[in-house]
């Protein structure tokens, strides 16, 4: 086996590991791996990305669901818009070049890097505090993360995560839970 094959099975391993500990560190980790030590192509990579981290998670789903710690309304309402805008996302990656996504997808972790150290504390969600009626926010953030998931193969726990924290009021054990939503 080539050595660049060993050190790409070596990194997918511990991105399950970060996948199943945190849910997230999924996609954004593979594309990277896939693209600069599997010497896939920046295209091939999200799709591959995607499929890749969704069987992973669906696994970890389960495993979370086993143990009560899955919300099923709201990953069935942000994973069913997240479905959606995911379709409509990947019809746009054909409009950009390879080296144009992997700028947008450096931006992103940049802003999302940024906006998690400039975090007030969200006591209130983690202590459990369900906040009740965030229907329309769970739908826009499940549409908006399906949009970024599709275009740039990277969102499961990255975004889906926070978008789950914040937006349906989840507590972080329960987001955890359905990040391949």
């Amino acid at each position: 086996m080539e050595p660049h094959t060993v050190l790409a099975l070596i990194l997918s391993g511990a991105i399950g590991v970060s996948l199943g500990l945190l849910g997230g560190g999924g996609s954004i980790l593979a594309v990277p791996v896939l693209v600069y030590v599997a010497g896939v192509e920046a295209r091939d990579s999200v799709a591959m990305s995607l499929a890749i981290v969704g069987s992973t998670s669906l696994v970890g789903s389960l495993l979370h669901g086993r143990e009560g710690r899955l919300d099923l309304r709201v990953a069935a309402l942000f994973g069913g818009a997240g479905i959606l805008g995911a379709y409509f996302g990947a019809g746009l990656t054909h409009f950009v070049s390879g080296g144009t996504l992997l700028l947008l997808f450096a931006a992103l972790m940049l802003v999302v890097a940024a906006a998690m150290l400039m975090r007030k504390d969200r006591g209130a969600a983690e202590a459990g505090e369900r906040h009740e009626g965030k229907l329309p926010y769970t739908l826009a953030a499940g549409l908006a993360v399906g949009v970024l998931t599709g275009f740039l193969g990277v969102g499961g726990g990255f975004l889906v995560v926070p978008a789950l924290v914040l937006f349906a009021g989840l507590p972080m054990r329960l987001a955890v839970g359905p990040h391949c939503w």
